[in-house]
């Protein structure tokens, strides 16, 4: 399960309806089954590479000093902590906000958001004062299949009860060791127990629906980040809607903040033109423009949503439809990241987040620091605050009544 931010709403209206039946102590949500996704994803753009070697006559004085304090310093030394502690002086010395040293937690984390799965049960949650009630479950997951059901409260956590004392995150870190979970629910006043098994669940993110306005037919997919796993369940929801007949299609990337780089190329690709720019790529050596190469592409209308929580791989996503394929921006500017990283992992299951490059839009601007800004701005509205849900979204009520027009 996933502790996310209480400012994202989930994009799916059975959930939105549910929420405002309770007053909850934390409206923060723990999504898909007691696992930490997203410490290290948020804003990044991350490209996976293979290990490299780097020779330099300089380290050999921080091998040395290393070699010297472990043997000689006057008091005990704690072997992986000094390692860690030159690895970390080496990333502070870059002075650059998106190049880190991740700790094995947080290396975990980002791994399993990235990969597209984690350990767990397949559930969505919010907390309330002595209960977690369940948003949604998630199909062809354990979950699922116990029959755990949205609306259930869980009130007890392998005999544990939900209360100020528990502690949610030395739980989270137990369970990756379990095969199974008890869970005591409480379901139209009846109260049950539950045993589920524990396993390897990939991460639904995505989400569509279909719009009928104006005699018009408008799909509409939520994209929630870019992992493994994004391509391919994007390319479903899109086969769906397509399926059914649609006239154009809204695509949803707010508060998505952003993954693997290679999978929004893929996405990309589906709808723009081949041998179209879909980013510029700086880095220390070279710079290039990164075109598609496939023949496949769609000429219907499509509107983009975005927010100050859009960045990374989203902003190439919302710049290139904007500029190599004519969709129009609908929402609130982005968040405003144009840098690329690269990650590489060391001993300990630690690993270090760095910056390889600057990426910049089909025509060549940049957005760091900028963020992008719509075609059409909408701001969401008080109504959506107090009752979240399809018809009080007022930015995706104003993409559909644009592409309704069209």
């Amino acid at each position: 399960m996933k502790m996310k931010d209480n400012k994202k709403k989930t994009r799916r209206k059975k959930t939105r309806k549910n929420l405002n039946e309770f007053s909850l102590k934390e409206v923060v949500f723990i999504t898909l089954a007691f696992v930490v996704l997203s410490v290290s994803i948020t804003y990044v753009i991350t490209i996976r590479f293979g290990n490299g070697t780097i020779t330099n006559d300089g380290l050999k004085d921080i091998i040395k000093s290393y070699n010297k304090i472990t043997k000689y310093y006057y008091e005990d030394v704690n072997e992986t902590e000094l390692s860690s502690s030159a690895i970390d002086g080496m990333m502070n010395y870059l002075n650059e906000k998106y190049s880190i040293l991740l700790d094995s937690e947080d290396t975990t984390s980002l791994t399993n958001t990235l990969d597209g799965a984690y350990k767990g049960i397949g559930v969505s949650m919010v907390r309330g004062d002595t209960f977690y009630y369940v948003v949604e479950v998630f199909d062809n997951t354990p979950a699922k299949q116990s029959g755990v059901q949205a609306g259930d409260k869980i009130v007890k956590i392998d005999g544990a009860d939900i209360n100020d004392s528990f502690d949610y995150n030395k739980y989270r870190n137990d369970l990756e060791k379990k095969d199974t979970v008890s869970l005591t629910i409480e379901r139209n006043g009846q109260t049950f127990n539950t045993v589920i098994d524990v396993k390897n669940v990939e991460i639904p993110i995505t989400s569509s629906e279909v719009f009928v306005k104006d005699n018009k037919s408008i799909g509409y997919i939520y994209l929630q980040a870019f992992n493994e796993n994004s391509y391919k369940q994007f390319k479903e929801q899109l086969d769906k809607l397509e399926s059914k007949g649609i006239d154009s299609l809204v695509i949803d990337v707010r508060s998505n903040g952003g993954g693997l780089l290679e999978k929004c190329e893929s996405i990309l690709e589906l709808f723009i033109k081949k041998d179209k720019v879909l980013y510029g790529l700086n880095n220390k050596e070279t710079t290039s423009l990164v075109k598609t190469k496939t023949d496949e592409h769609r000429t219907y209308p499509i509107a983009v949503l975005i927010d100050g929580r859009s960045a990374s791989a989203s902003e190439v996503l919302a710049s290139a439809m904007k500029e190599s394929y004519g969709a129009v921006i609908i929402g609130n500017k982005s968040f405003g990241k144009g840098k690329v990283q690269q990650t590489t992992s060391l001993s300990k299951k630690n690993m270090i987040k760095y910056t390889v490059a600057n990426w910049t839009t089909p025509s060549g601007n940049s957005i760091d620091g900028i963020g992008i800004t719509p075609g059409i701005k909408v701001d969401l509205t008080k109504e959506y605050a107090d009752n979240p849900g399809y018809d009080t979204d007022s930015q995706l009520q104003k993409a559909l009544e644009l592409l309704s027009k069209r």
